[in-house]
């Protein structure tokens, strides 16, 4: 595994405005605004793993992606909103909410929400580096930071992300593993404190599956037909 100065290397990775807030986390946090999910893998070649808040794997049928059940179970109301199930495979494919909607239609489902077609471009970003380069499949892992966060601390009642309290709370959860605090004075002009913190609970992830102590949500991860696995980690 990569280290930085004895310490494993990983990344977390969350999506903002069209762009990706990236955490490298060593001895150090380092910070980094990417482009596209090609340049994100650029920046974290030398990460022993790297964990991203966006779906990974995609179902094309009307019974949707197991993890996405499991992490909606796994989170505490009204945590539990913060999970949209992944679009179907074949919605990438589509060129407007409507057409996406249409599909879903075709395919037996209710539609889709405004919520999840927004993340399609980010989707597809991801999914095209993905299947094309398969060996990044053992290195690359899907999460989710609310339930990264939870499983930081089980027994906190989180605030939402975007308040004073949110954001108060994220910060003590990743108290045990990383100064939070201290590595936001390093955040560049641009990305909110909120995905911030989302990514650096990515990167906790990321540092469990490097070191084999994460859980993955379903333990056996199916995988679709382009060969990625239906999971998300923490």
């Amino acid at each position: 595994m990569s280290q930085v100065s004895g310490r494993v290397r990983v990344a977390g990775v969350d999506g903002w405005r069209g762009n990706w807030v990236v955490a490298l986390v060593g001895d150090r946090v380092e910070w980094a605004v990417a482009g596209s999910a090609a340049a994100v893998v650029n920046l974290t070649a030398d990460c022993a793993a790297v964990a991203v808040d966006v779906p990974i794997g995609l179902a094309d049928g009307p019974g949707g992606r197991l993890c996405d059940t499991l992490a909606k179970k796994f989170l505490p109301v009204p945590a539990k909103s913060s999970v949209f199930p992944a679009p179907l495979r074949r919605t990438l494919d589509a060129d407007s909410h409507a057409k996406a909607v249409e599909i879903a239609h075709a395919a037996g489902l209710p539609g889709m929400s405004i919520q999840a077609w927004n993340l399609v471009p980010g989707i597809r970003d991801w999914d095209a580096v993905l299947t094309g380069l398969p060996e990044l499949n053992d290195r690359i892992v899907e999460c989710h930071p609310e339930v990264s966060f939870r499983a930081l601390a089980p027994e906190r009642h989180f605030a939402r992300k975007v308040t004073g309290l949110g954001v108060a709370h994220r910060l003590a959860a990743l108290a045990p593993w990383v100064d939070a605090v201290g590595a936001l004075r390093d955040l560049p002009d641009g990305p909110p404190v909120a995905d911030a913190l989302d990514a650096l609970a990515c990167a906790w992830t990321a540092c469990r599956w490097a070191t084999r102590t994460a859980v993955s949500l379903p333990a056996e991860a199916p995988r679709d037909d382009c060969g990625p696995p239906m999971r998300i980690v923490y």
